[in-house]
């Protein structure tokens, strides 16, 4: 028989961008942002296989500047979310509540707020 390897448990770690100004020009609403953060939070619901029978969207946390340039650079913003493990980082993560999710607002730059969505 063949051999198949498993990952117990899987953490990923994706950041998107929105781009203020091409937004505008393309014509994307506050309305069509709205239907992409309700994709991301769904995106995995009805999309079940043998691969992947619990893969789900844990957190979406969005990083939002008050105006449509960016008032931070996106490597800083993306210190601001950060992933540990909860457990012993020696054995193989088993489940979502072996790791912590934190949001460290006290390195927000002025004019950025986060929306924990999920």
């Amino acid at each position: 028989m063949g051999n198949k390897w498993i990952v117990p448990y899987g953490l990923y770690r994706v950041h998107g961008y929105i781009n203020a100004p091409l937004a505008k020009r393309s014509g994307a609403t506050k309305a069509d942002v709205e239907l992409l953060w309700d994709a991301l939070k769904q995106m995995w619901h009805y999309d079940k296989s043998t691969a992947r029978p619990e893969m789900s969207a844990r957190r979406l946390v969005v990083v939002q500047h008050s105006g449509p340039m960016r008032s931070a650079n996106a490597p800083d913003l993306s210190e601001i979310v950060t992933v540990e493990r909860a457990t012993d980082p020696k054995s193989p993560a088993r489940q979502w509540s072996d790791y912590r999710v934190s949001i460290h607002r006290e390195k927000l730059p002025k004019d950025v707020e986060v929306l924990p969505l999920l």
